[in-house]
């Protein structure tokens, strides 16, 4: 076995461990930022030495489901950049309680930051990048998890579907929330 395949290998079954404990406990500004930050370069690194073997795997949805993927990485991102811009952490209304101390060009900064990630979410429930994409929080969390469930292994135990939108989904909702954008139901669009 190659180095590539062996280091693939051992990145899948981090990542499930990882993804597992950060969207457990739901709430996504109480993580570690380390945690979380290696989360996100395990998906990352995944995605570009998996890319082939993601875009066989999932066939022709593959675009959407990057699409999904990705807003999804940058929204958190940017909860982190935000965090260490700040030093805030935990729930929206912890973080809005302490903002206020924050000095003025923190303040600014921090807040120009999530405004304009805020402003982003908005546009992709507005109007999704592709057809094929639902504008809706359950929708868009089923997006993610299933190219997640691509990317992770649990040694031949793997998680349905079902089983991983029972974690993904409130934490996704709590992420969205953060950013002050309403979770959409797909009653809400109708």
């Amino acid at each position: 076995m190659n180095l590539l395949v062996t280091q693939l290998k051992a990145d899948r079954n981090e990542l499930s461990i990882c993804l597992h404990d950060l969207l457990s406990p739901r709430n996504p500004g109480c993580h570690s930022l380390t945690a979380i930050k290696r989360m996100t370069g395990l998906i990352d690194t995944i995605v570009i030495n998996d890319a082939q073997g993601l875009r066989e795997n999932l066939g022709g949805s593959y675009d959407k489901h990057k699409i999904a993927l990705d807003r999804w990485l940058g929204c958190v991102k940017t909860l982190v950049e935000f965090r260490e811009m700040t030093g805030l952490e935990g729930d929206e209304d912890t973080i809005k309680a302490s903002f206020r101390e924050l000095l003025s060009p923190i303040r600014e900064e921090a807040r120009l930051l999530r405004q304009r990630k805020r402003q982003e979410i908005v546009k992709w429930f507005e109007k999704p990048a592709s057809k094929e994409l639902e504008s809706t929080t359950a929708n868009f969390c089923k997006e993610v998890a299933f190219v997640l469930l691509k990317m992770i292994s649990w040694g031949g135990l793997d998680m349905k579907l079902k089983e991983f939108l029972g974690i993904m989904v409130p934490f996704t909702k709590r992420l969205l929330e953060w950013f002050s954008v309403e979770p959409i139901s797909s009653t809400a669009r109708n």
